[in-house]
């Protein structure tokens, strides 16, 4: 039996609790089972997989199918020459033994060659088609208006982008180097080791081995049913666990200062002891599943055995010598032994596609998401956004604009505002009112259902969050100039400085300088306090010099003196500032008050 380690024995290879499941996914696998949508998911996946002529993917498809069927090719030939050992060493013919130790060491050099050539082209295979669908899937999502909406999960069935653009996408590529391989090249070797079992032991081989094998698979799967649904549920809680701790790291200080440690660590406590119960579990069933897929490794040699048996005790085979029946044993133990590794092999291929239709599904899903929401865009409401392109008389004119929540509730009606250059406005109400809504109607964030809007151009505009965004790793120039690049604009140093002076951290340009000199990473958002990145943020303005700046609470972790010299500086540079806040700051001249039950109103505060 040891000649033929290089060929796995029958159901070595039966999935376990390790391999039945499609990681990543969030339906449950035990009721998983492919349907038109996933099929036409998984198609428009392949077909965009194989119509980039940029990576000539068909090409290389094509020499990975012809790979495998070379490897498979020296494969026949060395499991038909090793048997002949038997002969040449029962004849001690020394000569026809290195001849045939000769013709061994090439095939085998042939075949490791075309072993490492398929490792290599299905490799690449694999990276050439995640480098299609990541560009793919990116270039639609971070685009204006998608981005925000399926981040904010306003797509309806799109969670965890980021997994599906990072895992899916991963692990379907690898998956689609094995399953587009074997689809063609199993089915055409069963037929064909079919035929030669058939030849050398005549029907009852392959009948043995086909009843054998259906035999095993049911055992196998009988005891793989518990663990489907145990592997599942570890998986789900595998990921609260990690999620309970992403998010007490993220609220390290908040915790600290309600001194919460106690509270949370039994959070963790329970979450951990959920999880190892599950995996106790599995342990338990996977040891009686090892059994089961154990006793069919060994047993199965013996089935093998019994079909060349039969024949030999009806004496069809006494005319062979003693050497020549061994060798005919030998090479139908190689036979039969293939023939239901390709069994197990198309079994396997079945629960592969299971996986890639499952990453394909939730791929096309995230397609369709995407298109609709480009076709959304432009279709939602009963509204229309004029640009005015007037340079010398800009301004902003909202009428009769009603917008809501989206798929939610009203929140404000028939609102008529008009802003021009140097009439700063408050926005103000209670939480929840409907004021930062107003900002992201106006930015194209949201889409009202009724109204009329004229907008300056959208260079014309700079909008500022609370939560300030920066750039990872970026230098306080990136900062500064985001979203422009670097080789998009040039900056003189002095100017940086000058533009971080006025904001008040002049002191961050010797910071930066020493944590590059440390040979660390710029990490602006641990560096910083949310003061300081505020500030940072509206460094931004004074650089870009908008003519209208959108602010929404972007100045509230900063002192009111500090607040208030910051918009005297932006109102010096023509910057009419729109800002959303709970307080009173000096110098605004309107405030506009979003009650909170859908009306409003606008005052002066001269």
């Amino acid at each position: 039996m040891n000649m033929f380690s290089s060929f796995p024995p029958a159901y070595e290879r039966l999935p376990d609790a390790s391999t039945s499941l499609p990681t990543g996914g969030t339906t449950d696998p035990t009721k998983a089972h492919p349907t038109l949508s996933t099929l036409s998911c998984l198609a428009r996946v392949i077909r965009i997989i194989f119509s980039s002529e940029q990576e000539n993917v068909r090409s290389l498809y094509f020499l990975l199918i012809l790979c495998s069927v070379l490897y498979q090719i020296f494969v026949y030939y060395i499991g038909i020459a090793i048997p002949k050992f038997y002969i040449v060493l029962n004849a001690k013919d020394e000569a026809a033994f290195w001849s045939l130790v000769g013709r061994l060491v090439g095939l085998y050099l042939a075949i490791s060659t075309a072993k490492a050539s398929l490792h290599f082209v299905g490799g690449l295979f694999a990276l050439r088609t995640r480098r299609i669908l990541t560009r793919k899937l990116q270039e639609g999502y971070v685009t204006k208006g998608a981005l925000y909406d399926v981040a904010r999960s306003k797509a309806d069935g799109i969670d965890n982008p980021d997994q599906r653009i990072t895992q899916d996408v991963e692990k379907f590529s690898d998956e689609s180097r094995k399953v587009m391989e074997e689809i063609v090249i199993e089915p055409a070797l069963l037929v064909y080791y079919t035929y030669q079992t058939y030849l050398v032991s005549g029907w009852q081989g392959p009948s043995m081995i086909y009843l054998y094998f259906t035999v095993s698979l049911v055992v196998c799967r009988y005891l793989l049913r518990p663990l489907v649904s145990l592997v599942y549920s570890k998986q789900r809680a595998e990921g609260d666990f990690r999620f309970l701790h992403v998010r007490l790291r993220s609220n390290a200080e908040p915790v600290a200062f309600l001194r919460g440690e106690e509270l949370e660590r039994g959070v963790l406590e329970e979450a951990f002891q959920n999880l190892l119960g599950l995996m106790r579990k599995i342990v338990h069933w996977e040891a009686i599943l090892r059994f089961g897929t154990s006793y069919c490794n060994y047993f199965g040699s013996v089935v093998c055995y019994g079909i060349i048996a039969m024949p030999i005790f009806d004496g069809v085979y006494d005319d062979l010598s003693p050497g020549e029946l061994s060798a005919l044993i030998s090479t139908n133990l190689f036979f039969s032994l293939y023939l239901s590794y390709r069994f197990t092999a198309i079994a396997e291929l079945a629960e592969k596609y299971a996986d890639l239709a499952g990453y394909a599904a939730r791929m096309g899903q995230f397609f369709e998401v995407i298109d609709r929401e480009k076709l959304t865009a432009s279709t939602m409401g009963n509204y229309a956004v004029t640009t005015t392109t007037n340079d010398a008389d800009p301004y902003i004119s909202i009428r009769d604009l009603s917008y809501n929540v989206p798929q939610g509730q009203s929140l404000v009606s028939n609102l008529t505002l008009t802003v021009t250059p140097g009439s700063h406005l408050l926005i103000m109400g209670p939480s929840g009112s409907g004021k930062s809504s107003l900002l992201r109607v106006l930015s194209g964030l949201w889409v009202p259902y009724q109204g009329q809007m004229s907008l300056p151009p959208e260079n014309k505009m700079l909008f500022l969050p609370q939560i300030p965004y920066l750039v990872h790793g970026g230098t306080l120039l990136e900062q500064i100039i985001y979203p422009a690049k670097l080789e998009e604009v040039y900056i003189p140093d002095e100017d940086v400085e000058v533009v971080l002076r006025t904001v008040g951290l002049e002191h961050l340009l010797l910071r930066e300088r020493d944590v590059v000199m440390a040979g660390k990473d710029l990490d602006w958002d641990v560096m910083l306090s949310p003061g300081e990145r505020q500030r940072l943020a509206f460094a931004r303005a004074l650089w870009r010099r908008p003519i209208f700046a959108f602010l929404d609470e972007a100045t509230c972790n900063i002192d009111a003196a500090a607040e208030g010299e910051l918009f005297k500086i932006a109102w010096e540079k023509g910057i009419t500032c729109v800002l959303v806040s709970h307080r009173i700051v000096h110098g605004f001249g309107r405030v506009l008050r979003i009650v909170g039950d859908g009306t409003w109103v606008e005052e002066s505060l001269d």
